[in-house]
Formats: C-alpha cells, sequence, structure tokens
C-alpha cells in the first residue's frame, strides 16, 4: 500500500529565487545582467578610445604629408631658380661678348652684319621680359598644384569618402568599395536588433542595442581612418621617391652652375 506524500514543511523561505517588484528578473539575474552591461559599456568606452588614438594617427599623418609636400614645392621652387640663374649666366656672357665687340670692332660699321648675336642682343630686353612671365606663371601654377594637394590631403582627413582624392583612379576605387561598407553599416545603425537582448526588460534591451550601435559606428570610423592612413602612406611614400632623385640633380645642377658662374667672372675681369 502506498504511503501518501509527506507534506513539506514551512520553513520561512523558498527555493525559487526572489524577485524584484515591477521586474522579472531574480536577484541573481539581475546582477548577472549589471555585470554584463558594465562589461558592454566598458567595450564601447574601448572603442572610443581606439578612435580616437586613430584619428590622432590621421592628424599627423596629414599634417606629416603636408609637410612633405611643402618641401617639394620648395624644391621646385629650387629648381626653377636654378633655371633662372642658368638663363642669367647665358645673357651675362652674351652681354660681355657684345661689351668685347663694343670695344674692339666700334669702328667698324658693318660688323653687325657678320655678328649672329646681334640680333639676338638688340632683343634682349623683349627677351628677358618674357622670361620672367613665363617664369611667374610657371610658379604661380605649381603653387595652385600643391595648394591642390594640401586641400586633397585636408579633405582625405576630414572627410575620407572623396573618391576624387588626388585624381588617383585606384585610391578613387578603394574610396568608393570603403564608402559602399560604410553606407551599409550606416543604414543598419538605425535598425533594431531583435536578437540582442531577447527576453530582457525593455528598458535593459534598448540599452544593450544603443551600446552595440555605438560599437559599430566606433568600429565603422576606425576602418575609414585606417583605411585613410593606407592612402596617405602611399601619398607619402610617392612624394619621398619622387623628392630623392630631384635632391640628387640640384646637387649637380648647382655644381655646375658654380663652375659656369666662374668662368663668367673671369671673362667680366678680362674685358
Amino acid at each position: 500500500m502506498a504511503l501518501p506524500p509527506r507534506p513539506t514543511p514551512n520553513l520561512g523561505w523558498s527555493l525559487e529565487e526572489p524577485r524584484n517588484e515591477g521586474n522579472s528578473l531574480s536577484v541573481v539575474e539581475r546582477r548577472m545582467l549589471e555585470r554584463g552591461k558594465k562589461e558592454h559599456s566598458e567595450t564601447t568606452l574601448a572603442t572610443t578610445r581606439a578612435l580616437q588614438i586613430a584619428e590622432q594617427c590621421q592628424e599627423m599623418a596629414s599634417s606629416t604629408l603636408i609637410e612633405v609636400q611643402r618641401q617639394g614645392h620648395a624644391l621646385d621652387k629650387v629648381e626653377h631658380g636654378l633655371d633662372a640663374v642658368e638663363q642669367d649666366v647665358k645673357e651675362a656672357g652674351r652681354l660681355i661678348k657684345f661689351m668685347r665687340r663694343w670695344c674692339c670692332f666700334q669702328i667698324l660699321c658693318c660688323c653687325d652684319c657678320f655678328d649672329p648675336d646681334a640680333s639676338m642682343d638688340k632683343s634682349r630686353q623683349r627677351r628677358v621680359r618674357m622670361r620672367a612671365q613665363e617664369e611667374a606663371a610657371m610658379a604661380e601654377g605649381q603653387r595652385e598644384f600643391h595648394l591642390a594637394q594640401q586641400a586633397a590631403v585636408l579633405r582625405m582627413a576630414n572627410k575620407g569618402t572623396d573618391s576624387a582624392y588626388n585624381g588617383n583612379d585606384a585610391k578613387a576605387r578603394s574610396e568608393l568599395f570603403a564608402a559602399n561598407i560604410r553606407r551599409k553599416t550606416s543604414s543598419r545603425e538605425g535598425e533594431a536588433l531583435p536578437g540582442l537582448g531577447y527576453g530582457l526588460p525593455d528598458d535593459d534591451q534598448h540599452e544593450l542595442q544603443r551600446e552595440t550601435q555605438l560599437q559599430d559606428a566606433n568600429i565603422d570610423r576606425i576602418g575609414t581612418t585606417v583605411e585613410n592612413l593606407r592612402l596617405m602612406s602611399l601619398d607619402l611614400q610617392g612624394e619621398l621617391e619622387s623628392q630623392a632623385p630631384q635632391v640628387d640633380r640640384l646637387g649637380d645642377r648647382t655644381h655646375v652652375v658654380h663652375d659656369n658662374l666662374t668662368v663668367l667672372a673671369k671673362s667680366a675681369r678680362r674685358v
């Protein structure tokens, strides 16, 4: 014969966890949830700090690239200055020849007919004036080019979505792909995340979703900044590679101009 079940004595406590009023979570569940929310918030802060570091690196990279481009502009000005000096040396050489002819052949009224440089002497002022205009136009063109380069760097650092950066097709394609990824991510930012925090109270679920969206936005901006750094590094490498042979060439041209000036000074002393 089966015995009836023994009644459970009432000891004043229950095996079920106590629950807070107005909340479907027990005390233990609430404690675990708060711990998870704290970890989630710390992750958001970590992505924010990483974004700040990435943006600082981008600012330093853009400043470095702009300074290197200014150095390239200065090298171009030096090279054009050497061009002007070489032209001045040639003009001075022609002037010394003219002075020699004036001193030696002044009595010959028809010497111009036999002198191939006589027409050059008569048009010296016009040639010097035209050369000055050409040099000014060239300097202005180079100034505008370098200003456009600096504007492209600042545009890249500030926006990072301009596919016309520096007129480089490869970089434009890379930026378009990155912009497409950013647009997809941005379109998801405003959508609800039904799987995240499912079954939790509405306030907790919305808080977790909001933190997750902030993390996604920070990670997306970090990716954009890293892509900008990569493009700036390519520009910096190209700028340095173009300046290295220019520096060597300027050194050689400086020696040549020095030798020509030495010869010109000797010729002037003999007049």
